[in-house]
């Protein structure tokens, strides 16, 4: 009869199975972390190519003009394109209430209406509608004394911002954070690594860092980045 008992695993070996899956999770979590937050920017950059495409593609219909104020879905607080000028101009399976708000907004409900309707988060270069005085008539155009922001008309498309990816922490803030226009007193984000993705009027996509303010900002060269200035 055999009466050999089975042998089980010793509490060393347990410890030390414990110590190395608790080694392995450290090395991978924060790995999971990068992952999930570089998915989160490339949404983000892919929400702002939609919707400066719209914009360009909305000038080239109308003669070169930008979009009218409020043309990108008024100042709702409700991040809904569905009703302006620019929704015939998005890509089928755009949700109207999602493209403009950033994956890494984590504000859970809406403070300016009731229902908790999706937020604002990637906003529009308030300069850059076709009732601007930055536009044709605007003194740092090309051709002064005509009415309306015509963008093949700006001096520096490459480096002027059209759709931001701003702060919603009200304390990065003068100005609401909510509504859909970046303008006044409103900042970058610091959401994707401590910088905002930002679309230019050229049509590409960047990068600027966070808090930086619509009426100080500056480029190294001493222009302001958010106003059309050559």
């Amino acid at each position: 009869m055999n009466t050999q008992k089975k042998r089980g695993f010793s509490l060393i070996e347990l410890l030390v199975v414990i110590g190395i899956i608790a080694i392995l999770a450290a090395i991978l979590f924060p790995m999971l972390l990068i992952a999930r937050a570089s998915a989160r920017t490339s949404k983000c950059i892919e929400n702002q190519k939609q919707l400066s495409k719209a914009c360009i593609m909305y000038a080239a219909d109308y003669q070169g003009l930008g979009i009218p104020y409020p043309g990108w879905g008024d100042n709702t607080y409700s991040s809904d394109l569905s009703q302006s000028c620019l929704w015939k101009y998005m890509k089928s399976g755009v949700n109207s209430g999602e493209i403009t708000c950033c994956p890494s907004d984590d504000r859970k409900s809406n403070p300016n209406t009731p229902g908790n309707k999706r937020k604002w988060s990637i906003t529009f270069n308030g300069y850059l509608t076709k009732d601007a005085i930055w536009g044709y008539g605007g003194t740092f155009c090309k051709h002064p004394g005509m009415d309306g922001t015509r963008y093949d008309l700006l001096k520096a498309p490459v480096r002027l911002p059209m759709w931001i990816c701003e702060t919603t922490d009200p304390s990065d803030t003068w100005s609401p954070v909510n509504d859909c226009n970046f303008c006044n007193h409103d900042g970058t984000s610091s959401r994707h690594n401590g910088y905002a993705t930002v679309s230019f009027v050229d049509g590409h996509i960047g990068k600027l860092k966070g808090k930086l303010y619509w009426d100080t900002a500056k480029y190294p060269d001493g222009v302001y980045i958010f106003t059309p200035d050559p």
